[in-house]
This record gives structure tokens, sequence and C-alpha cells, in this order.
């Protein structure tokens, strides 16, 4: 079964929301976790946002990537603009995808309806994204493993 694990800045947004959607499009293709440079809490909006397409995120923790060393990822998954070397090298990864999204939670809006606005456009980034690393990764690595069996 192919490993994957999905990293951004703090895991509260964008890395939970990509974790929701590969867990529930993937069809139990992968096992897949995601983790932050540094571990925060799950943003609320991200929850609401993901639960207006289904996918429930109200029992996702946010995790330390400090929590997966010594563990070996088929893919690496980074989400956030800029992902740091240093911290990437201390984590055990076959292949890394960089898929940069736009942090909805770094915003000075104060009204409520815009916020949820930019937090449904990075959702549905990250939902095309995901979907399309299934389509062109996933599905390729689970049938190259099937037809070596």
């Amino acid at each position: 079964m192919v490993q994957v694990l999905i990293l951004c800045t703090g895991n509260s947004v964008r890395s939970q929301m990509a974790e929701g959607y590969l867990n529930f499009y993937a069809n139990k293709r992968a096992i897949v976790f995601s983790a932050g440079l540094q571990g925060t809490t799950v943003n609320p909006y991200a929850i609401q946002v993901m639960a207006e397409d289904n996918i429930d995120l109200s029992e996702h923790t946010s995790k330390s990537m400090k929590t997966f060393s010594g563990i070996e990822f088929d893919y690496l998954i980074t989400v956030c603009d800029t992902p740091e070397s240093a911290f990437l090298d201390t984590l055990s990864y076959k292949e890394w995808r960089h898929f940069p999204m736009p942090d909805p939670s770094e915003t000075n809006e104060t009204d409520e309806e815009i916020i949820l606005s930019q937090f449904r456009k990075t959702r549905e980034l990250i939902k095309h994204v995901v979907l399309k690393f299934i389509g062109q990764e996933l599905f390729k690595s689970t049938s190259d493993e099937a037809l070596a069996n």
C-alpha cells in the first residue's frame, strides 16, 4: 500500500484539506497522513468548508512532522509556498511533489463571508490537485504494484 505524507507549515488548513480529500478519493489505495513543520490546531474554517463538501475534519488533529521521523513514505507532498529543504531532509520519502497553495488563513479580512470565500477557493484548488495526483501518480503506483504481484 502506498504511504503519503502531506506537509505544510502548521498542519492547520491546506495539509488537512489535502489529507481529507486524498483519504476520500484514493478509495483505500493509500495510507495518508498530514503534518506541519510544527503542530498547531486545525482551523475551524477549514473544518467548516470541508464539511460543505462532505469531508469531515472535525476529528483531525494537527501534528508535527517529528511524529513521522523514521517512517518511509512513497510520496511526500508539500502544499506550503516555501518548503524548507533542511526540514525535508529529516524525512524519508521516495518521491516529492510540491503543490504550493495560497494560505487562506493569512488574511486581514474580518468579514466572515469573505474569509469563507477564501477558504473555499483554496479547498477547490486542493481538490483539483489531489484528484490530478491520484490519477497521475497514485493509480499508476497501485497498478504497477498489482502487476508486480
